[in-house]
């Protein structure tokens, strides 16, 4: 009878242990639909959200910093070039499941002041003079970069105003659009270029990036249709311009610029030409062929950078070669020759803390009236310090010699001091 009773209880006790367990697992079911429930409701809030956005968009992100999107062919202009992490960059992701934003903008720049002395002594009596000078600058840079079905779509704006205050203490205001460019990635490897930038055929990786500026190689930019192409190491480009010479007059056909390059990680090698009709001088308005052939080459290790370039030309010297001043013609039928040579070195002090120095020479080699500018020189060199990316100080100098034929030479020193200040 006891151990009855015994077996009873027990029964009875674990029936009830089922019991609350049972309720227990129903307790833990009812808290998971609810989270359930909560998670469906946060899922269709935010689907409901992303309908309201226009049609083709799902989403649009800013962040600080500008992606870099390089150009083809594009020349580096190191002491005004922001860091990566100013600017701002604005993506777009037509589609919520796309892994990356089908369309980048990003927008950069600066507000550039230079304040500095010259001291000219020109050829002939009373020929010295000095001026004190301060020019401030903005500019504006916008890029962007589209994939498409058919290929990756880039543009390149530059917007750039400079104010410089003249002897008469007026104010000389420039404002221009120096860079207006677009390329098109209709196959791999090959590249479409047109719009208004450097030069096809400029010797863009020996570019002096001083304050002041240089003598010697350097790329001024022109209107051009081109197609480039880039493989590995070897990129090579061909394409018609219109040099829209100032000081030349018309011409009746556009240059033909050419390059070819090799690239690796702390050498590269570049040879261009070009040929184009250049005005004669002569009373009939008529026009010759012109040319040019350049080369360049640069190289860096560790702290160390070095780059140089040598350009000879008939009648384009000025295209390349920054002059005093440029002489395309004799003004009697014969187009000029000239060379000009430039070597530029940077040694990286600390982090911070860049010196860099360049030399320029030119010559023509064919002979110019009385008084005119034969051959030339510069050499600057200066301090760039960059203690955080949103600032930049640079203190150079320069000192520039020009022969004129016949005698007499012309003699500037230069000294400026620069803040940039990038946004």
């Amino acid at each position: 009878m006891i151990k009855s009773k015994w077996i009873r209880r027990a029964l009875l006790g674990g029936v009830a242990m089922t019991v609350m367990a049972a309720g227990a697992q129903a307790d833990d079911l009812s808290a998971l639909k609810a989270q359930i429930e909560q998670l469906q409701a946060r899922i269709n809030k935010i689907e409901a959200r992303g309908a309201a956005l226009p049609e083709g968009v799902s989403l649009i992100t800013f962040q600080r910093g500008h992606q870099t999107i390089a150009m083809v062919n594009e020349a580096d202009k190191a002491i005004d070039q922001a860091s990566d992490s100013r600017g701002m960059t604005i993506a777009i992701t037509p589609t919520a499941d796309l892994p990356a934003p089908a369309t980048e903008i990003t927008i950069s720049g600066y507000v550039r002041n230079l304040t500095g002395y010259t001291r000219t002594n020109a050829a002939g009596p009373g020929g010295i003079s000095s001026d004190f000078w301060d020019a401030a600058r903005g500019q504006i840079d916008i890029r962007s970069k589209t994939d498409t079905a058919v290929g990756q779509i880039r543009t390149h704006i530059q917007l750039r105003g400079d104010f410089a205050t003249t002897d008469d203490h007026d104010h000389d205001t420039t404002t221009n659009m120096r860079i207006a460019v677009g390329e098109w990635d209709f196959m791999p490897g090959w590249t479409i270029k047109a719009g208004h930038a450097g030069q096809i055929y400029a010797l863009t990786n020996v570019s002096f990036a001083g304050v002041t500026t240089p003598y010697g190689i350097d790329s001024s930019r022109h209107s051009q249709l081109g197609i480039h192409y880039s493989g590995g190491p070897i990129s090579f480009g061909f394409g018609i311009e219109d040099p829209s010479y100032a000081a030349g007059g018309s011409t009746s056909a556009p240059d033909f610029g050419a390059y070819m390059a090799y690239s690796a990680d702390n050498i590269g090698l570049r040879v261009t030409g070009a040929v184009g009709a250049v005005e004669e001088g002569t009373a009939n308005d008529g026009n010759d062929m012109g040319w040019l052939v350049g080369v360049g080459a640069n190289f860096s290790a560790g702290i160390f950078g070095f780059n140089a370039g040598f350009a000879y030309a008939k009648g384009m010297i000025g295209d390349v070669v920054n002059v005093n001043t440029v002489y395309r013609n004799n003004g009697a039928g014969t187009l000029h020759k000239a060379f000009g040579v430039q070597g530029n070195m940077t040694l990286a002090m600390t982090e911070s803390a860049t010196f860099y120095v360049g030399a320029g020479y030119y010559n023509y080699t064919t002979t110019l009236a009385a008084g005119q500018l034969d051959h030339g020189f510069r050499v600057t060199g200066g301090l760039a310090w960059r203690p955080v990316d949103a600032l930049q100080v640079a203190v150079e100098g320069s000192y520039a010699a020009d022969k004129a034929t016949g005698g007499g030479t012309s003699r500037t020193m230069i000294g400026a001091l620069g803040f940039w200040f990038f946004f």
